[in-house]
């Protein structure tokens, strides 16, 4: 995991091979967060990963954008060097991380709880 930075634009490299710790994906989470405020755009560098684990997704991902909210997390994260299956991942984190945040908030017919 690398981090660089360019004015307000910060790029974090995920680390090569196949990534399936929880706790690592929530150690990169926290290094995201600390710089989110002074950052305009963060770039996630998927360059040399082979695969994700749904458990590293929704940790990292699915929690961002719990945390952050959906619209500013695509917003403000770009992904740069992501295999079609990487990105497929961390897509489906998201929406099911979004899914289950909705459930809890809204009824079924869209009347917030």
């Amino acid at each position: 995991m690398t981090s660089t930075n360019s004015l307000d634009a910060h790029t974090i490299a995920l680390p090569a091979g196949d990534l399936a710790s929880r706790r690592s994906a929530a150690k990169l989470r926290t290094q995201i967060l600390s710089i989110w405020d002074q950052s305009s755009r963060i770039t996630i560098s998927c360059s040399g990963v082979d695969s994700i684990a749904a458990s590293f997704a929704d940790e990292l991902f699915g929690m961002l954008a719990h945390e952050k909210g959906y619209q500013t997390t695509v917003d403000k994260i770009k992904l740069s060097n992501a295999t079609p299956l990487v990105l497929k991942s961390i897509a489906s984190a998201i929406r099911q991380r979004c899914r289950e945040f909705n459930a809890h908030r809204y009824d079924k017919t869209g009347n917030p709880i």
